[in-house]
């Protein structure tokens, strides 16, 4: 019999293979937690943001008078050049553009989660321009801060060191 401890050769034709409990040579690649944060932060804040701006473009597609009220009000010269029917257009292609960028992101998100490096590189590139769009509407609507903020996090967390390696190691 085989001392205590040891191993019995394996049979010929057959792979060694270890006692249960044990691990041979495995490189454990554990995903880091910043990239749970940064996809969380897509998720919420797209959903947030994107069901948020449809349903106000909705709400002012059905009833565009106070709208028109208020830009008159402001700048008398718009009285021919826009028509409702023209608001109405504007903000249904902005709403599509939001709702459309706001579902893609969800599912990059979906694909930075299963360590497809793309998916990081475009995440990334959304996040950014997400800020960017947003930092011009905190002018308008100071709430806009808190996607902002969601924006710029998720951004600095997928740029970590830890993160980038995470992509960089094999599968």
């Amino acid at each position: 019999p085989p001392p205590q401890g040891s191993w019995p050769p394996p049979q010929a034709g057959q792979a060694p293979t270890a006692p249960a409990g044990t691990r041979l040579f495995v490189q454990e690649t554990r995903r880091p937690p910043a990239v749970l944060a940064a996809v969380v932060l897509t998720w919420v804040c797209s959903v947030l943001l994107g069901a948020l701006f449809v349903a106000g473009a909705a709400w002012l597609i059905a009833s565009p008078d106070t709208l028109m009220d208020e830009m008159r009000r402001q700048n008398p010269q718009l009285d021919g050049t826009v028509t409702v029917g023209l608001l109405r257009g504007t903000l249904g292609v902005m709403a599509g553009i939001v709702a459309v960028w706001s579902l893609a992101a969800c599912v990059v998100a979906f694909f930075v989660l299963r360590r497809a490096a793309w998916a990081r590189v475009l995440l990334i590139l959304s996040s950014a321009a997400a800020g960017l769009g947003l930092l011009a509407c905190t002018m308008v609507n100071t709430a806009m801060v808190v996607p902002l903020v969601g924006a710029a996090a998720a951004f600095a967390l997928l740029l970590r060191r830890d993160v980038s390696d995470w992509f960089r190691q094999p599968r």
